[in-house]
């Protein structure tokens, strides 16, 4: 019996209880190549679908973060280790069979990308990161998530939209931001649901961020490409601050393509159907 189009589409699903987290991942693809790739805030592993049409040589396994897609966390104050990412990522390969593979880690996502570099650089064969958080934090999120008290009273200020503004206004009055930041964070925090992510998620992933040291250690005796994608009218990752430390590391090109931070994953499959050499 033949397939419909829709059923093609309908994405086969893994499950990976680590720890804290029950973490649910989509296998996208059926080509012999592989990447596995993680999705920034607000969205869930099927950002890649589209991709994965794009690459028909390759499989993507793009994973549901926490309080995203079907990935259930159980206790919001035990944040996401390391340890924890590398039993995810050890698991999945073990599972599929997985020798070799690629990356990809959008915004916040991105913070996944370092623990697993560290641990599997021989098996990688190249890095995209895409409008990456967890290189270079902002002043926002060192605010937010630091200390334990800017962490209750960052919970507090979650709940009450009047004083998410007037943060925002605070820190526009002081300079410490981008405008064109702060209207966007504004916007998106409109809704309660959408506060209430951020605060899980910002605190739930804060320890994974970049070792520079360690980043470099990783990467500096393998062959493995490190691409870093910018959109040119990004609202949140912007590469002035990221492209000091990119000029740093070895293998590593910086493209920045035509979008805005929402649309990034989808301007860089444009991006990639026309230039297919990125994933070579």
């Amino acid at each position: 019996m033949d397939l419909s189009e829709n059923e093609l589409k309908t994405p086969k699903n893994l499950n990976f209880t680590i720890a804290n987290d029950d973490f649910n991942c989509r296998v996208l693809g059926t080509g012999k190549k592989i990447i596995i790739a993680f999705h920034g805030f607000g969205q869930d592993g099927n950002v890649f679908q589209t991709l994965s049409e794009t690459l028909p040589d390759y499989t993507i396994y793009a994973v549901d973060l926490p309080f995203h897609g079907n990935t259930k966390t159980d206790n919001i104050q035990i944040t996401l280790s390391e340890k924890s990412v590398i039993s995810l990522t050890d698991k999945l390969i073990n599972s599929e069979n997985i020798k070799e593979f690629s990356l990809i880690g959008f915004s916040i996502g991105a913070r996944l990308l370092f623990p697993i570099i560290s641990i599997f650089s021989l098996k990688i064969q190249k890095i995209i990161f895409i409008a990456p958080d967890g290189i270079s934090e902002s002043v926002l999120y060192r605010l937010a998530t630091g200390t334990s008290i800017s962490r209750r009273l960052f919970r507090s200020l979650m709940r009450s939209e009047y004083w998410v503004n007037s943060i925002l206004s605070f820190i526009s009055t002081l300079k410490l931001s981008d405008q064109n930041t702060l209207i966007f964070i504004g916007k998106t925090l409109e809704k309660e649901e959408f506060r209430e992510r951020v605060y899980k998620t910002w605190i739930y992933l804060r320890k994974l961020k970049m070792n520079k040291g360690a980043f470099l250690k990783s990467t500096k005796n393998i062959n493995c490409k490190i691409h870093f994608i910018f959109g040119n009218r990004d609202e949140i990752i912007s590469k002035q601050k990221i492209v000091k430390i990119v000029k740093t590391l070895p293998n590593s090109y910086l493209e920045e393509i035509q979008s805005n931070h929402q649309y990034l994953v989808e301007a860089f499959t444009e991006y990639a159907r026309l230039n297919t050499s990125i994933l070579d």
